[in-house]
């Protein structure tokens, strides 16, 4: 499933800009939102961000990234922000 969404994505890999292997970029744009990705495969590390301009299950969305990357080890960090322009624009 993970690769099937893969595909519709603007995937790039990326040069070296520092010491190690290449790695591969992707990014979604959603409505107001967006999904980035940067994962150095060759060291089994990724890096993602999920924005919203809207609340959403924050935890749920972790678990499903979790699972399919298959993670050992998570580093989360999640940020509330732009409330109040929610609150004006919703």
């Amino acid at each position: 499933m993970l690769q099937s969404g893969l595909r519709i994505t603007f995937i790039q890999l990326l040069g070296k800009f520092s010491k190690g292997t290449p790695g591969i970029s992707g990014f979604v744009m959603i409505a107001e939102s967006h999904i980035s990705i940067h994962a150095f495969p060759d060291q089994d590390y990724a890096f993602m961000d999920i924005f919203s301009c809207k609340e959403f299950d924050a935890e749920r969305a972790i678990g499903y990234l979790v699972d399919a990357f298959e993670a050992k080890n998570v580093e989360k960090h999640v940020l509330k922000r732009g409330m109040i322009f929610q609150e004006k624009l919703f």
